[in-house]
């Protein structure tokens, strides 16, 4: 995941009217949680707040109330690099997605700062990023735009395509931004999008955080979509669903689509599923109680660890964080004492226990990388 900010992303607090519907929404479950799902590379003041998951009382929608400032949640990039091999093979996918639609097109896409889309295509007229924090990149007809994306944006027009890959889940205005994209785009444009498939997540009983947090404010799944397109001028025309991690999208221009409503039933498993998440950390705490004399590491510095650490997990005997990317390495988890290490430092060990059941889509990948490490260990 990449800095996300747009200027569709508003610096306030206390979102109160339902994104999709402006409806009322009211309180499921609020639990506290950091700001920033990152390390604290800066030694920087760390804020926790409420984290509150609201329902909307007219459509159904589930979202996360409180919108933070902007740049406290986007403090620095964080998963900039292409870590594991989910990761690697949906940039893959979604190119061979996009490859025959981009032939000969001037391209626009919203916010990657290294590129890892246009990296992988050919083919394409001129390819623009627009990106406030981009790194330093030279590929040939590939050129960044120093900008944020927003209802001002007036760099290009006539664009042949928009391209966006799990950006649309982090803003906080998606139909102004919608509307933004058509209007940018040729009488012919076309929208290639990929977005996390929060409703496998959702139906798997996994973290409320690995769907909903502070980045990612607002349930979208394809009916939502279908929705958001059809009120801004654009109709789905194509999709591929990418192992239970993505769903990519082709969206073209046209204004004869007709508006649907929308009606949710997602809120229930909303609250059974956090309910059902801190049953399994009472579970955890007390399998831990026969492992006392074995060191005990957590793997992954993101959200899903900070959430099981500030819900009830006893972290009083963890000795490291355990993650792939280098970036984290060596520094402490946002709003935990806690350091992250690489995870080969578990290689020795001979009385040793990872937590991972917090993981959820990624779980098989990392447990299978972690018994390649050191089969002798014990996974919760």
């Amino acid at each position: 995941m990449n800095m996300k900010l747009t200027n569709f992303s508003p610096m306030k607090k206390n979102k109160r009217n339902c994104t999709l519907c402006d409806g009322e929404t009211n309180n499921l479950f609020t639990i506290k949680m950091p700001a920033f799902m990152g390390v604290n590379k800066d030694n920087i003041d760390e804020s926790i707040n409420d984290m509150s998951f609201n329902v909307c009382d007219f459509c159904g929608e589930v979202q996360i109330n409180e919108l933070l400032d902007l740049n406290v949640i986007y403090h620095n990039n964080h998963n900039t690099n292409v870590i594991g091999n989910i990761w690697k093979q949906h940039y893959i996918k979604f190119s061979e997605f996009i490859k025959n639609t981009i032939k000969n097109k001037t391209i626009l896409e919203i916010s990657d700062p290294s590129a890892k889309i246009a990296k992988l295509s050919q083919g394409f007229k001129k390819w623009y990023i627009i990106e406030p924090n981009s790194e330093k990149i030279d590929l040939p007809n590939v050129e960044f735009i120093n900008d944020f994306f927003d209802e001002n944006f007036n760099t290009l027009n006539n664009v042949d395509v928009i391209i966006h890959s799990h950006l649309l889940e982090h803003i906080h205005n998606p139909m102004l931004f919608f509307n933004k994209c058509n209007e940018i785009l040729t009488k012919d444009g076309v929208m290639l999008i990929s977005i996390p498939d929060m409703d496998y997540i959702l139906s798997k009983n996994y973290l409320p955080n690995n769907i909903l947090h502070f980045e990612h404010t607002y349930f979208l799944n394809s009916e939502i979509l279908e929705m958001f397109s059809n009120h801004s001028g654009f109709k789905i025309i194509e999709t591929f669903k990418y192992d239970n991690h993505s769903i990519f999208y082709k969206l073209k221009k046209d204004s004869s689509v007709i508006k649907k409503p929308i009606k949710l039933e997602i809120s229930n498993k909303f609250k059974t599923n956090y309910e059902n998440c801190v049953n399994n950390i009472n579970y955890i705490n007390n399998k831990l109680l026969n492992y006392k004399d074995h060191n005990l590491y957590i793997f992954g510095a993101h959200v899903s660890s900070q959430f099981y650490l500030f819900n009830g997990l006893d972290k009083t005997k963890i000795k490291y964080i355990i993650d792939n990317d280098e970036n984290k390495q060596n520094h402490k988890l946002y709003g935990t004492e806690l350091y992250v290490k690489n995870p080969d430092i578990i290689n020795c060990e001979k009385k040793c226990v990872v937590i991972c059941s917090h993981i959820g889509i990624y779980y098989d990948e990392i447990v299978k990388q972690l018994n390649k490490i050191n089969n002798d260990i014990i996974i919760l």
